[in-house]
């Protein structure tokens, strides 16, 4: 399991294209995706999960990745909710 804090990057609320995208990148991988904002914690690869969490006005979360590919996974949704372009994946 990999846990990392992260501030989120760009505008806030995120675009609807944002968090379609954060979605499909999260159902790439064979992890389990969760975003932790204060108590509350967020389903990274529902797309309703992700909307909730884009209500919030709050920048800092933290970003829970279990799986077979949790490394490449966490590398990939960091970067996303950071705001930037990731590299491509190989």
């Amino acid at each position: 399991m990999i846990t990392r804090q992260i501030v989120l990057g760009g505008e806030l609320p995120f675009s609807p294209l944002r968090l379609k995208s954060l979605a499909d990148a999260a159902g790439q991988y064979q992890v389990r995706v969760l975003i932790r904002q204060g108590a509350k914690t967020y389903n990274g690869k529902s797309l309703l999960g992700l909307m909730a969490l884009a209500r919030e006005r709050e920048r800092e979360v933290t970003l829970v990745v279990d799986g077979v590919d949790e490394h490449q996974a966490a590398e990939h949704l960091a970067t996303l909710l950071a705001g930037q372009t990731p590299a491509p994946l190989s």
